[in-house]
Parts: structure tokens; C-alpha cells; sequence
């Protein structure tokens, strides 16, 4: 299997974000890093703090490996470090994030360029958090609440809708 390294313009900054992934691998690196990723069309995305990295088998069944760096909103902007805000600002990014993931990992598996808009990007997003609101918060509380008049008091009631979540 042959490995293809695509570069831009940032070639130092590739090197380094490769070899902080393949250090943070060791089992004698020291430092903590915080490091998750998801799984995409015919291959994987891996992100850190500060880059995200996609991995993705192409056509020819070589693999094309491209690092990006990521400059998150929490740094750039205090107020977006605010507690409530952090989290959504969190989840919006990650979103995006995933998305960017994805399109580029369709891209390069189906060797076609299929290019998506910020507004393509943004009604995505918004499909995406309707769609999580609804399953995690929206309908776990419709369903509890259909059992509220048989619960003895609100600590069974809690444990009920809590239960439903966990299992959605």
C-alpha cells in the first residue's frame, strides 16, 4: 500500500502536525494530548488542538493523507471561552469540522471535486442540530413526559428521562 502525502502551502506546518501525531502514538511521550477523530468515507479524521488530519483510500487504492490547521473560535474570541458558550461554540465547530471531514473525504474517494457552499455548509449544520436537539432532548422529554401522570414523584420521573436519553 503506497501512502501519498498531499502538501500546500504550509510544509513546516505538516511536517510538524504528522510528527505530533505519530509522537503522541509512543508510549513514552509525556505530554498529555488530547486527541479524537471520526470515521469518514474510506478513511478516518483525526484532529488535536491545534490541526486536524484526514486519511483517505482514493480510487487507486492509494491513501492520500492531508493535515490542516485548526484555529478554534475559543482562542480567537474571549467571549466565545464563556462557559455556555464554549459549548455551543464547541459543538458548532466539531460539526463543521466533521462536514469539512467528510466532503473532503468524498472528494478524494470518489476522484470527482464536488464542492459544497458556506451556505450548503451552514443549512448542513442546522439539519444536523435540529436533528440532535430532537433526538437527545426533544423526544426523550416527549416520552417521559407520557409517563409522568404514572411516576410517584419528580426524583422517578428524572431517573425515567434520564434513562430514555442514555438509551437514545
Amino acid at each position: 500500500m503506497q501512502v501519498i502525502i498531499m502538501q500546500n502551502k504550509r510544509n513546516k506546518i505538516i511536517h510538524k502536525a504528522i510528527s505530533g501525531f505519530i509522537a503522541t502514538a509512543g508510549l513514552t511521550c509525556a505530554e498529555k494530548h488530547n486527541i479524537g477523530g471520526q470515521a469518514v468515507i474510506e478513511g478516518v479524521m483525526m484532529r488535536s488542538r491545534r490541526f486536524w488530519a484526514v486519511a483517505v483510500r482514493k480510487p487507486d487504492k492509494t491513501i492520500a493523507i492531508n493535515v490542516f490547521k485548526q484555529i478554534s473560535l475559543m482562542n480567537r474570541n474571549k467571549i466565545m471561552g464563556f462557559p455556555f458558550i464554549r459549548g455551543v461554540t464547541a459543538l458548532v465547530e466539531n460539526l463543521s469540522l466533521g462536514f469539512r471531514a467528510l466532503s473532503y473525504s468524498v472528494n478524494e474517494s470518489t476522484g470527482e471535486e464536488i464542492k459544497f457552499s458556506n451556505k450548503q455548509m451552514g443549512i448542513s449544520v442546522a439539519i444536523a442540530l435540529i436533528f440532535v436537539v430532537g433526538v437527545f432532548f426533544v423526544l426523550p422529554t416527549v416520552i417521559g413526559r407520557s409517563f409522568s401522570a404514572m411516576m410517584p414523584n419528580s426524583i422517578v420521573y428524572n431517573l425515567l428521562e434520564g434513562l430514555i436519553r442514555i438509551a437514545f
